[in-house]
């Protein structure tokens, strides 16, 4: 049973971000899941985790910017099944209709008081979406010779290009208000939801929009932590001459590898401080605790990671390792 996250790539549950929720999922689903896998195949689960346990606070947890009402979910947390796919030759294909829909049943079977299992498409925000829009008045103009073009000259076409952006930031706009305006399925009245999906009945085409009220309290949540990843590859390009892992291990041999110890020797402690302080600027901040729980968490491990590396040439046998 492995794990992804955003942070992570594919992996086991004690190199997640957020290892106690790892653990706890690959200990109670394991087996269950090696059972569904032996009778329809290898899959791979996609959605959204939220992570209840220890993270509580006034009935709600903010795992990165939308808060949501713990008594939604179970004792530690709950997931929403987004998709599910097969894993066929390291690829990932639909199952047939039916086998989907009775794995889906199955997972939501495993619904009890410690943990949740909600399905994507039982989560519906009924309410009209309307548009300040003048359809007739729309097709008219998209429907002149000028607009059906694959690429636009910005010289040539620029009162075209103006109409097209008059037209596509009153639908964004429209939108942006409709979002904060909505209440989650999962969330308090007058809390900001990081976005809805909108299915076009007519095409079956699907687009996210995200809120842009979420976006500015997402930033303001997340400011300090963001300075943590840029330090580690800082430090990294230091040493090694890059920042990522795998231009570093293309360019191994052309390392100078007496060059990037005495490096390493000389700015370690500096690097450390450094994201120590960033770490300590986080445990300061007045943010929801989960928020704050994670972004340490995560950021210890980046901490760790570069105080483990005290030799270049143990750094090369586990860069190749991997």
């Amino acid at each position: 049973m492995k794990f992804e996250s955003s942070y992570s790539g594919v992996t086991s549950w004690d190199n997640l971000p957020y290892p106690d929720a790892g653990k706890f999922l690959y200990e109670t689903y394991r087996l269950i899941f090696r059972d569904i896998a032996e009778q329809f195949g290898d899959f791979k689960i996609k959605g959204e985790l939220i992570w209840i346990n220890g993270m509580e606070e006034d009935g709600k947890v903010t795992p990165v910017g939308a808060s949501y009402l713990t008594n939604k979910f179970g004792q530690f947390g709950g997931i929403v099944v987004f998709e599910i796919f097969k894993i066929q030759d390291k690829d990932l294909i639909r199952f047939s209709e039916e086998d989907e829909q009775t794995i889906m049943e199955m997972i939501q079977d495993m619904n009890n008081d410690e943990f949740s299992f909600y399905l994507s498409k039982d989560i519906l925000l009924n309410q009209n979406v309307n548009f300040n829009l003048d359809t007739n008045e729309l097709l008219k103009i998209i429907s002149k010779p000028e607009f059906n073009k694959s690429r636009f000259d910005k010289e040539k076409d620029a009162k075209i290009l103006e109409e097209i952006s008059k037209i596509q930031n009153n639908v964004v706009s429209q939108l942006s208000t409709i979002v904060d305006r909505s209440k989650g399925a999962f969330s308090a009245e007058g809390d900001l939801i990081e976005g809805i999906v909108l299915k076009i009945n007519s095409s079956g085409n699907q687009y996210g929009i995200f809120s842009n009220g979420y976006k500015d309290m997402k930033h303001g949540y997340w400011e300090a932590f963001e300075n943590v990843k840029p330090v580690y590859m800082e430090f990294l390009k230091k040493v090694f001459g890059y920042s990522q892992l795998r231009f570093i291990k293309v360019h191994w041999d052309e390392l100078d590898k007496e060059a990037a110890q005495q490096t390493l020797e000389t700015i370690k402690s500096e690097y450390v401080t450094k994201l120590e302080n960033i770490i300590n600027n986080i445990k300061e901040l007045k943010i929801p605790s989960s928020v704050k729980n994670t972004q340490v968490s995560m950021a210890t491990r980046i901490l760790n990671k570069l105080k483990a590396i005290n030799s270049v040439e143990e750094f090369g046998k586990n860069l190749n390792e991997e």
